[in-house]
């Protein structure tokens, strides 16, 4: 059985940690790899092109996901026929873990913003050399009166997070999030309010994956809103580059 690179990889990046090399933070090979996500942490965690961001993003989720679900994760999965995310998920369920690979994931890309235990400790790293690490968000700005509109098209590889804020406006807000229909998307969206709290909630996407929300005076009782979309379509064979594919949103104000 050979193994995906990305997931081997991630074992043997690991393998510092396991050995007390990464206790010291400072100068460590995980000090470096949180350098390194910082850089570029949308890069994707599953495509393997062997540069510094590919090994930074499967050392920084490996860290995640055995901080919440053990080290055995990674060393029953080694054990099986099955490889990459199959195999995780196969585990996890003997586990009798409450959630699977995607979903693991999906908090991975809210919890690499907030880092912040206090609303679900799911969205944090257990780990006191990771209680500080936190990625910036793509800014985006709405004009703070009247009615206003933005559209926004990028293109994402499969499970790759994308973290986009916006800000300004001063009334009603309708945001819409659509993509190809056969592409099966992740959307979690966190809401801050203007004391600084926020929730997180999640758009429910249709066949067509298509999606909207409200939020009502956006501007005045909310400041900012931060979407998170990652793909996660495609779940094997993982051996090169891996393919491109667009979504859009669109955020409309009706001013006040």
């Amino acid at each position: 059985v050979e193994e995906e690179v990305w997931l081997n990889e991630a074992r043997a990046d690991y393998s510092s940690t396991i050995l007390g090399y990464d206790s010291k933070y400072s100068g460590s090979n995980l000090s470096q790899r949180v350098r390194d996500f910082l850089q570029n942490p949308s890069d994707s965690l599953t495509e393997w092109q062997n540069t510094k961001h590919d090994y930074a993003a499967v050392s920084l989720f490996v860290h995640y996901m055995v901080d919440h679900y053990g080290i055995s994760v990674l060393s029953d999965s080694l054990k099986l026929k099955s490889v990459g995310i199959e195999s995780i998920n196969e585990v996890l369920s003997k586990m009798g873990a409450l959630k699977n690979f995607s979903q693991i994931f999906t908090d991975f890309t809210i919890a690499v913003f907030l880092n912040d235990c206090s609303l679900n400790r799911l969205y944090c790293y257990l780990s006191e050399n990771l209680a500080g690490l936190r990625i910036n968000p793509t800014i985006n700005f709405l004009p703070v009166s009247g009615n206003s509109s933005l559209s926004v098209t990028n293109t994402t590889k499969n499970w790759s997070p994308n973290w986009q804020k916006i800000i300004g406006g001063n009334g009603n807000l309708n945001l819409q999030f659509t993509s190809l229909k056969s592409l099966d998307f992740k959307v979690p969206y966190i809401i801050f309010d203007k004391n600084g709290n926020y929730s997180v909630s999640f758009f429910k996407l249709d066949i067509n994956e298509k999606g909207e929300i409200n939020v009502k005076d956006f501007g005045g009782e909310y400041s900012s809103i931060i979407i998170i979309p990652s793909l996660q379509t495609k779940t094997k064979g993982f051996n090169g580059a891996e393919l491109t594919y667009p979504y859009t949103f669109a955020a409309t104000i009706t001013g006040n």
